[in-house]
């Protein structure tokens, strides 16, 4: 069973059976959090310092949306998936992919910054020359 909390605006939907899909810790759809923890375990990794680079990972998500003023999500996805058909399976592997989708590699990049509250992901938009040879932690 699911439950929804909110913290600082962002809305979570908790305890997923099938989002986010394995491996991943929260997916942000539509400006909705999802997450397979439960709402308790949640609420109590908002208040370490780590959940909160975790929850301002998926709030820049929206700001990244945001930037679009019409059929926001749409345009947001239709990049997104864009972007990463455009380098996996051909030129990276699909973890190194997905990093490089401008969106994530700002998100990345940015969750540290708990004041950074706007988007510039087209800053991050990269040649797949470029993308491969970007390293991960």
């Amino acid at each position: 069973m699911y439950k929804k909390i909110e913290f600082q605006s962002l809305k979570f939907v908790c305890g997923c059976k099938i989002l986010p899909p394995k491996g991943y810790s929260a997916i942000t759809l539509f400006g909705t959090v999802y997450t397979r923890k439960s709402a308790d375990e949640v609420l109590r990794y908002l208040q370490t310092n780590r959940g909160k680079i975790w929850a301002h990972h998926e709030a820049i998500h929206i700001y990244q949306a945001d930037t679009f003023t019409f059929m926001k999500w749409f345009w947001f996805y239709l990049i997104y998936i864009w972007q990463f058909l455009k380098a996996w399976p051909f030129f990276m592997s699909w973890k190194q992919a997905y990093k490089t989708i401008p969106f994530e590699y700002e998100a990345y990049m940015k969750q540290d910054d708990l004041h950074y509250v706007k988007s510039a992901w087209r800053d991050y938009i990269r040649t797949n020359k470029v993308r491969k040879t970007i390293k991960f932690i």
